[in-house]
C-alpha cells in the first residue's frame, strides 16, 4: 500500500505527538534547573538554549555580551541493556549541561551559576524518579551529576567571548516495563 504525502505526514505527526522518552527525560532536567527562582533570575529564557520545540536552529551562529551567561543542555549519548531484569529493558542516557558565562571573573557569574545549578541538579534523583513519565509509567530509575570540567576559553562553547565556561555530565538510567 502506498501513502500519500498527507498520509505520510499524519503519521509522522501521530509518531511525534506520542513522544518518546529521551525528550521527556530532557524537559524533566530542563525543569530542575527551571524550578530554580535563581536560575531563572540569572539566565534569561532566551539564553536558555533547547534542543526540542520548534526552533530549528537553536544556536546563534554569533554570540553577543547580552546573551550570557548562556545554558545548553544536551544528549550526549546512551548505553541500551536489554533485559535489564525478566521483563524489563534499560539504557541510561548521558546529558550534558554546558554554560557559558561569557566572564573571565570567576566571582561575577560562573561560580555562582555553577552553585545554583549544582543545587537544582542535587535533586535530580529524587524528583526524576517522581516527575518523568512516559507511556504510562515512571521511567527514571537514577539520575546523577558524574563529571564536571571548566575552563576560561571553549571556543565551541562561548563562540568568539572569552570567560568561562563548565561541562557537566549527567547520567539518567531509564527502564521500561513494556516491551517497545
Amino acid at each position: 500500500m502506498t501513502l500519500t504525502i498527507d498520509d505520510r505526514m499524519a503519521e509522522v505527526r501521530r509518531i511525534i505527538d506520542a513522544g518518546d522518552p529521551y525528550t521527556e527525560c530532557l524537559n524533566g532536567l530542563w525543569g530542575l534547573l527551571e524550578s530554580s527562582t535563581e536560575f531563572t533570575r540569572l539566565v534569561p529564557e532566551s539564553n536558555r538554549i533547547k534542543f526540542t520545540g520548534s526552533n530549528l536552529k537553536p544556536i546563534p551562529e554569533e554570540i553577543s555580551g547580552s546573551m550570557v551567561p548562556e545554558v545548553r543542555l544536551i544528549q550526549t549519548g546512551m548505553t541500551p541493556h536489554t533485559r535489564g531484569a525478566s521483563n524489563l529493558n534499560q539504557c541510561v542516557c548521558r546529558f550534558e549541561l554546558q554554560i557559558s558565562s561569557g566572564d573571565q571573573r570567576l566571582s561575577a557569574l560562573h561560580n555562582p551559576l555553577k552553585w545554583i545549578a549544582w543545587k537544582a541538579l542535587l535533586k535530580a534523583a529524587e524528583t526524576l524518579v517522581r516527575t518523568v513519565v512516559w507511556d504510562g509509567e515512571q521511567i527514571v530509575r537514577f539520575a546523577k551529576m558524574v563529571s564536571v570540567t571548566e575552563g576560561v576559553s571553549r571556543e565551541d562553547l562561548n563562540r568568539g567571548i572569552i570567560g568561562w565556561s563548565s561541562v557537566w555530565g549527567i547520567e539518567c538510567e531509564l527502564w521500561f516495563s513494556k516491551q517497545p
